[in-house]
């Protein structure tokens, strides 16, 4: 393929976009990049790190760019009052990313938690019929529809590919972030000690 037969997105907005994820994640701690990280998995992976990072980018830059080249070209004056609107703009654009994010994990921290007690039920039943651990786990993830579910389908590939159990569980609960299940797993791991 010459240059000219791929597709334009792909000869220049990606590579552009994927630089300027690089000079982001460069730019910023590796604390703050960690944490986002931690909260893109609990979110459920909705997106990956380096396209929040243009998310957040782009939202902070462009904003305030267009405002200060529309004022420039209506108004060539730059006043403290146009300043502060620049600044206004950067942080809101800023910040958006992060509430978005925000307001995914609680939506889907509450949905783990309401399908919580169906899950505690069926896995004391399950326990109480003979099952193991791992059976009971299995069992609620196939009956239990949602993120829960699926959190609990990872945990025991986890545990299939021979990672312990007590590591598994605590992923998964530092993975939904919900407290309760974290009292769960908490009590799990001290009954197995």
């Amino acid at each position: 393929l010459s240059d000219l037969e791929i597709p334009f997105a792909d000869r220049v907005i990606l590579p552009t976009l994927t630089g300027l994820a690089g000079l982001v994640s460069a730019v910023l701690p590796t604390r703050v990049l960690e944490g986002v990280r931690r909260k893109l998995v609990m979110a459920g992976n909705t997106t990956t790190l380096n396209a929040f990072l243009v998310q957040w980018a782009v939202l902070t830059l462009i904003p305030p760019a267009l405002f200060l080249f529309l004022l420039l070209l209506s108004n060539p004056t730059f006043g403290l009052s146009q300043f502060f609107l620049l600044v206004i703009l950067a942080l809101t654009g800023a910040a958006l990313p992060y509430l978005w994010l925000t307001l995914r994990i609680q939506r889907r921290q509450k949905v783990i938690w309401k399908s919580l007690p169906d899950a505690f039920d069926l896995i004391t039943t399950s326990v109480e019929a003979g099952l193991g651990l791992d059976a009971a786990l299995s069992r609620v993830a196939e009956k239990v529809p949602g993120p829960f579910a699926s959190e609990l389908h990872i945990t025991l590939r986890e545990v299939a590919l021979g990672k312990p159990r007590r590591e598994a569980l605590r992923d998964l609960s530092n993975r939904t972030g919900v407290d309760d299940l974290s009292a769960f797993v908490n009590a799990v791991i001290q009954a197995e000690q």
